[in-house]
């Protein structure tokens, strides 16, 4: 009898012992499951540091997953909740095969999304700093799915298209006057009316709100801020438009030139550059015309020549040439007067035209910043004639406007044809500046030069150490990609003379900027022992490596090298 009593007590002290086990917290990494992690309940807390394998499962059950690691879901995996992820600014990969989400709060998380639509039916709450990059994805909130942001938190929404917000769909909810959501190059899809009552919506990249015949509202409490980007409105064919309206003043804020424009207004200026085309046209024939009337002016010289000519050759009928000269002369004076009249009339129609065009273009110009910008509108070839000269600058805007529709506009620099021994000199002072929806082809053998002051080793630095410091910047979706293989350099001086005086500059990018590097590509920093360089990286940007044989050095030089603002180093 106590045999079995002792065998009892032991057995139940054991199953205490597992169901304490059960509800604490779990550590586990990946090696130690192979396809799913499972919580058992809303007790259940889970510290997770590794890779899951290719189809695993992670089921949260109402408890809390705890980051000290990225989590990347691949191959026919899936994220079920309810339950919390503590992210602990670590990055959450959705792959391809994750097509929803049902996990009810997110802290401090950073999550890709690679799946072409991600069906979302609740609401999901994101807490502390956290940022969603849709890579160019749908996330579909019209099964009532919401996104929500907490008190005193702060959500980057870049590169994705939210469908299906509005009244009776689906949502997105600011807890109070502290809650923030920032988007760069954000689609946001509107079937109903929506009113935004409290919280920050701030437009930090190009965006565009499809609101079609709806009403988005900002209430006194709520605020939208444009901060240097426009805001494009899209009725999408809607016979009756809608609108974004502001219960007053206070609840728009355009910041750095900031705007809101309709699609309708980026359609006017496209006519504008054609009817610019047309133009000129019409300005080469009224030049052709000119032409014409001057030969027709030399015609009648030549006759006149002739007929002096024949009243020379001829002294007996002297008076009678005289007189057939005479008149002749009244009547071909009479057509030249008559045609030299046509011509001073087509003249000032010609001053006129030209005029007109010329006053079109100087207005053209002048919204669209030509005296420093070139639009790359397809594949165009870099030349050293489109370098800046000492504290200028030179803008590349892509405009895929005139690109076909699945490529997008591409500037390239190829040593082979601007020679120069693949060196591009930036002058002190100097910008050279990509932006927009483009890609920068970096072959091999490109090396930029800055020739800006270095003062790392200086013992006595100036007061403004960076004033005539040239910049390198990548931005607004424009990406810098190095072609498979290849060697491309950023420094100072030569790299060929790695003990000579150096230089110093800054290479940015910025607002959804990418620095892509291919296949064995190689970007090296850095050319001369005395260089100084500024490499920063901030407002979710990005330097990708895209290979594991693609390589980034820093050589030789001095280095300040940065990165914030949801800015990532990705290898």
């Amino acid at each position: 009898m106590k045999l079995i009593k002792k065998t009892c007590s032991i057995f139940f002290y054991t199953l205490f012992l597992l169901v304490m086990l059960l509800t604490s917290s779990l550590v586990m990494s990946a090696a130690e499951f192979q396809k799913r992690l499972v919580l058992s309940s809303d007790s259940t807390t889970s510290m997770f540091d590794g890779d899951l394998p290719a189809s695993s499962i992670v089921q949260l059950n109402g408890g809390t997953l705890d980051l000290h690691n990225d989590l990347r879901l691949k191959g026919a995996s899936s994220l079920e909740g309810p339950g919390t992820i503590f992210g602990n600014a670590y990055l959450i990969n959705l792959g391809p095969a994750v097509d929803s989400c049902s996990v009810t709060h997110f802290v401090d998380v950073h999550m890709t999304v690679e799946a072409p639509v991600t069906k979302v039916d609740k609401c999901i709450n994101f807490s502390g700093t956290s940022s969603i990059n849709g890579n160019n994805n749908i996330i579909d909130l019209s099964d009532k799915g919401s996104i929500a942001v907490a008190s005193g938190s702060t959500l980057y929404l870049s590169n994705v298209v939210l469908k299906g917000v509005g009244r009776d769909a689906g949502n997105i909810i600011l807890a109070d006057n502290t809650a923030t959501i920032k988007i760069s190059n954000v689609v946001v899809e509107l079937v109903g009316d929506v009113t935004t009552t409290r919280g920050n919506v701030v437009v930090v990249g190009p965006s565009t709100w499809v609101i079609k015949n709806n009403i988005w509202k900002f209430d006194e409490c709520a605020k939208l801020t444009v901060d240097g980007m426009t805001l494009w409105k899209d009725y999408a064919g809607a016979e009756s438009r809608g609108n974004v309206v502001f219960a007053d003043v206070n609840s728009l804020s355009l910041i750095a030139h900031g705007t809101i424009r309709s699609i309708d207004e980026r359609n006017d200026l496209v006519m504008l550059r054609s009817k610019i085309g047309e133009m000129k046209v019409q300005l080469e024939l009224l030049e052709t015309c000119c032409d014409d009337l001057r030969t027709s002016t030399g015609e009648l010289q030549s006759q006149l020549d002739e007929c002096c000519s024949s009243l020379k050759t001829s002294t007996g009928q002297l008076q009678s040439q005289i007189d057939e000269i005479n008149d002749l002369y009244i009547s071909e004076q009479e057509v030249l007067d008559s045609r030299v009249e046509v011509l001073e009339t087509c003249c000032d129609e010609l001053r006129t035209s030209t005029g007109e065009l010329v006053s079109q273009i100087d207005d053209l110009c002048s919204q669209l910043g030509c005296e420093c910008t070139i639009l790359v509108t397809g594949t165009l070839e870099f030349t050293l004639d489109m370098l800046p000269g000492i504290n200028e600058a030179v803008v590349f805007k892509f405009d895929p406007c005139f690109a076909p529709c699945k490529d997008k506009p591409r500037l390239v620099f190829d040593p082979a044809v601007y020679g120069n021994d693949g060196r591009v000199v930036l002058p002190a002072g100097s910008r050279m500046v990509f932006t927009g929806e483009g890609i920068v082809e970096l072959l091999d053998g490109v090396e930029f030069n800055m020739e800006g002051t270095p003062y790392c080793l200086d013992p006595n630095p100036p007061a403004n150490p960076q004033a005539d410091w040239p910049c390198l910047i990548t931005e607004n979706c424009a990406v810098m990609h190095l072609d498979m293989k290849a060697t491309v350099s950023i420094g100072g001086g030569a790299s060929n003379d790695v003990n000579g005086s150096g230089g110093a500059g800054c290479v940015i990018t910025r607002k959804g900027g990418t620095i892509l590097l291919d296949q064995e590509s190689h970007l090296v920093f850095g050319n001369t022992y005395a260089d100084d360089m500024l490499v920063s990286t901030e407002f979710a940007s990005a330097i990708i490596t895209n290979d594991p044989k693609a390589l980034i050095t820093f050589e030789k030089a001095c280095f300040d090298v940065i990165f914030n603002h949801q800015a990532a180093l990705s290898v």
